[in-house]
């Protein structure tokens, strides 16, 4: 025991002391979302953290590239096939350089231009924990809306999300349509024109399937955005993700990675 007390690098036993008293005393959670800030790639690889069908591959920022990390965790080509015969084959959410503004810089987000476009990621959770979602939107035109299904299963076709009461569905945890997120500017260092949108919902199941679609997002007039997509353990205290922009060097005290 001696030995182990000598050896503790006392810097890093403090830094883990610290996030987790911040962790249980403050409600702070991880977000279980996979790159849903579209920042974490390069360029349209971003959108494969989406892709009901990734790709094997992905690029990185640096334009290496590795093993996508969506390929191992979801391949839903039963799905595609089906959006491929209702509503065309372009299924993939697109990745635009019109995200949100973070410390005045513009982030890049996804959106749909398409109404074959579909946002699509597998979560694994806990079931019977209670979970928050939110997500920011912008839709360029009044009337086009968004919506957004929790599932507590892959699927196979979209008739269960049709249903005239999606929520009432088995395979259904959650539904909730974004309507009040019409703005025709883009935003700037000084203004947000995105509107965030939250809900809370309980897993049924040990894992959970994001959908997100717009069926009115027909063209380049009638586009929908989003960005800094989260879901995160609910608690009494805070229900907002804790997430940081660096990787902390444990090695090296004070020392921050670009992330």
């Amino acid at each position: 025991m001696k030995k182990i007390i000598h050896k503790t690098n006392y810097a890093k036993l403090a830094i883990f002391l610290m996030l987790s008293f911040f962790t249980i005393d403050y409600g702070w959670s991880q977000n279980l979302i996979l790159n849903g800030h579209a920042d974490e790639w390069d360029g349209s690889d971003n959108a494969d953290a989406f892709d009901m069908t990734p790709p094997s591959t992905i690029k990185q920022i640096d334009g290496t590239v590795v093993d996508s990390p969506f390929r191992a965790l979801w391949n839903n080509t039963t799905l595609n096939g089906y959006i491929d015969g209702a509503y065309g084959t372009n299924e993939q959410p697109n990745s635009t350089s019109d995200g949100t503004y973070v410390d005045g810089v513009k982030t890049r987000g996804y959106k749909f231009s398409q109404n074959s476009r579909r946002m699509y990621q597998k979560i694994a959770v806990t079931s019977g924990t209670e979970y928050t979602f939110s997500m920011e939107s912008r839709s360029e035109t009044q009337g086009v809306n968004t919506e957004v299904f929790i599932l507590n299963t892959e699927i196979d076709d979209e008739n269960s999300v049709d249903a005239a009461d999606p929520a009432s569905e088995n395979n259904v945890d959650a539904y909730f349509q974004i309507t009040n997120d019409f703005n025709s500017s883009k935003g700037n260092a000084t203004e947000n024109t995105f509107t965030t949108s939250t809900f809370n919902f309980t897993a049924s199941t040990d894992l959970v399937v994001v959908y997100i679609r717009s069926l009115q997002a027909v063209d380049s007039s009638h586009e929908t955005f989003y960005d800094n997509l989260s879901i995160v353990e609910a608690t009494s205290d805070n229900t907002s993700a804790l997430e940081f922009k660096g990787v902390i060097d444990f090695s090296l005290p004070g020392k921050w990675l670009k992330g």
